[in-house]
């Protein structure tokens, strides 16, 4: 108790704290938590938790269409958005560049795992500049089949963006992204 007490006296002294942890030691990159803020978990420390079996995308580079890397399951066909809020959360690790350059993103999901006949539940507005650092958050509506998957649509002569995807049901408004301590 003593440790977390002088984290918390240490966090608050610096006001960011880069914090990863290792819950399963057999996927080190299991839960990633980047926060920025003051304090502790009690304290106000602002935080997300990437679980690595949420995510889409993980520093996925672009430079044609393209499928997220990977297809979440969701083990069966349920409303994932009842109850608790979901986001969809892009962030831009590479700016968009290239000639006049275009990015759309679609939400998708399907019954099967091969996402032979993918339905768009949920699409952006479609960016024509992005930043490193920029996101785009969507809230995920409560209609899906059992698989989902992101479909980057990506326009404009020789485009280029590098991008990372995941859900999450924290609130995405009161945290800032870092980069991987890993």
């Amino acid at each position: 108790m003593r440790k977390l007490f002088f984290l918390g006296a240490f966090a608050l002294a610096i006001g960011i704290l880069n914090f990863v942890g290792v819950p399963d030691p057999a996927n080190a990159q299991d839960i990633m938590l980047a926060s920025t803020g003051i304090g502790l978990a009690g304290a106000g420390l602002g935080g997300m938790i990437i679980d690595s079996r949420l995510e889409f995308s993980d520093a996925q580079a672009l430079t044609a269409t393209a499928v997220s890397t990977n297809i979440i399951d969701l083990s069966s066909d349920r409303d994932v958005g009842v109850g608790e809020p979901l986001w969809l959360v892009i962030s831009c690790d590479v700016a968009l560049a290239g000639t006049s350059p275009t990015l759309d993103i679609d939400l998708q999901t399907d019954s099967a795992a091969g996402m032979s006949s993918p339905t768009v539940i949920m699409s952006s507005v479609q960016k024509t500049a992005m930043a490193a650092g920029d996101k785009i958050v969507l809230a995920v509506p409560n209609t899906n089949e059992q698989f989902l998957r992101v479909n980057y649509t990506i326009g404009g002569t020789t485009p280029t963006v590098t991008l990372s995807a995941w859900l999450t049901s924290q609130e995405p408004t009161s945290w800032t992204a870092q980069p991987d301590a890993i």
